[in-house]
This record gives C-alpha cells, sequence and structure tokens, in this order.
C-alpha cells in the first residue's frame, strides 16, 4: 500500500455508503406507511449504522480496521432486518418481499 493510503479504503467508503443507505430505505416504508414511532425506529437504525460507518471510514490509514467495521454493519444488518421487519413487530411496514430481498443481499 502507498504511503498514506489506507489500504482498503476504498472498499470501506463503498462499504459504508451502501449500509446507510441501505438503512435510509426503511426510513422511505416508515413515511409510505405514516407510522411516526416507526419513523423514529428507522431514524435511530439510519443512526446506528451511520456511526459505524462513520467510525469504520475515520480509522487510521494504515489500518484494515474500518472495513472490518464495516463488515461487522454489514453482518447486524441483515438481524436487523429480520427481528425487526420480516418476523417482528416492523414487519407491517416493510413488504415481505423487501425484507427478504434485502436479507439476500446483505448476506
Amino acid at each position: 500500500a502507498k504511503k498514506g493510503k489506507r489500504p482498503l479504503g476504498g472498499v470501506t467508503k463503498f462499504l459504508s455508503l451502501n449500509l446507510v443507505f441501505a438503512a435510509v430505505i426503511y426510513i422511505a416504508f416508515a413515511l409510505i406507511w405514516g407510522d411516526p414511532f416507526w419513523l423514529a425506529v428507522e431514524v435511530g437504525g439510519v443512526g446506528f449504522y451511520g456511526s459505524i460507518a462513520y467510525m469504520a471510514v475515520n480509522q487510521p490509514k494504515d489500518s484494515n480496521e474500518g472495513v472490518i467495521l464495516a463488515g461487522i454493519g454489514w453482518f447486524l444488518h441483515p438481524l436487523w432486518d429480520a427481528v425487526l421487519h420480516l418476523y417482528g413487530p416492523g414487519s407491517h411496514v416493510v413488504p415481505r418481499f423487501y425484507g427478504l430481498a434485502c436479507i439476500s443481499f446483505d448476506i
């Protein structure tokens, strides 16, 4: 790796940006259904995954810890999908086909 350049920096940024995007989509579903409680839950999810993404892209340049953090975020996201949206209390907010598609994509 070049000096001053993160070994997996591009991968980390890509994974982190898409992790936040994957969480933001659920805000749209909560808005469509007009459910203020689930809107708050989904905004919290964006905050959670956004925090992971922020920490990932701000790791030291000579470290691969960022890509590991982004990977942890992607590991947790299908759990969020399954526990909250596919089988859990938020299943009325997200169409079943989307929950399944999102889990499949995440994995």
